[in-house]
């Protein structure tokens, strides 16, 4: 029996935009699961410490056609020297940071992320029974 995959990860090179001439390369590590559908996990490294977010997969597929979120997380397509690129604002009561990355590798991401789970398909991969019962039966802090 064919198992299929349950995540998906990728390595991306970001560059972190620090004026308009230079840029410092951020390596960040994307992943999927089928089990949190609606979310996308970005891992970036920094040399001193790993820094975590989540972000909704619809605002990363969205961002790599127009301007999308709000917030902590802003995305949006851009071009330069006719390769089309994605960047991301991240705002934090630490700092802000604005990253920019090849837009094909994101897409190459998003569609393994579709291979698991299909848009429109997310509540079929998730167990909203036994998350209910988990609540019903240890409260919150079973989450």
């Amino acid at each position: 029996m064919e198992r299929h995959p349950t995540a998906v990860t990728a390595e991306l090179s970001l560059r972190m935009v620090v004026d308009a001439d230079r840029t410092v390369a951020v390596p960040c590590s994307l992943e999927y699961r089928a089990e949190e559908p609606y979310a996308i996990r970005a891992t970036f490294r920094t040399g001193i410490t790993d820094i975590e977010w989540m972000f909704a997969r619809d605002l990363l597929l969205e961002g790599l056609q127009r301007p999308s979120g709000e917030g902590d997380v802003v995305m949006w397509p851009e071009r330069h020297d006719d390769v089309p690129l994605l960047l991301i604002a991240l705002n934090s009561p630490s700092g802000q940071a604005v990253l920019e990355c090849d837009s094909a590798h994101v897409e190459l991401f998003m569609r393994r992320t579709f291979q698991i789970v299909p848009i429109g398909e997310e509540t079929a991969s998730m167990d909203i029974d036994g998350t209910i019962a988990a609540i019903l039966r240890d409260g919150l802090t079973a989450l």
